[in-house]
């Protein structure tokens, strides 16, 4: 688990049952997707999107149809990189 978790309201304070609390969530995560069209649905998962935020940022806003401009986009990747450093 995430030292991150810790902060969240809903941590059990457990690992094991913080893990049983996620599977829940990605259980639910999974229902809520077979629910939607494909058209509707972006997967975005959190290592890509640290390692790479530029690509991954734009891949999001080409999929909901809303154009940044560079400096936007430079913006948003300094403050995911910002906020995970801090963590």
């Amino acid at each position: 688990m995430a030292v991150s978790l810790l902060d969240q309201q809903w941590c059990q304070r457990t690992s094991y049952a913080d893990a049983c609390k996620w599977i829940k969530v990605l259980d639910a995560a999974k229902r809520f997707r077979q629910r939607i069209p494909e058209s509707q649905f972006q997967a975005v998962r959190y290592e890509p999107l640290l390692q790479n935020p530029m690509e991954t940022i734009l891949e999001i806003a080409l999929f909901i149809g809303y154009e940044f401009d560079q400096q936007s986009v430079e913006a948003i990747c300094r403050d995911i990189r910002r906020d995970n450093i801090a963590r």
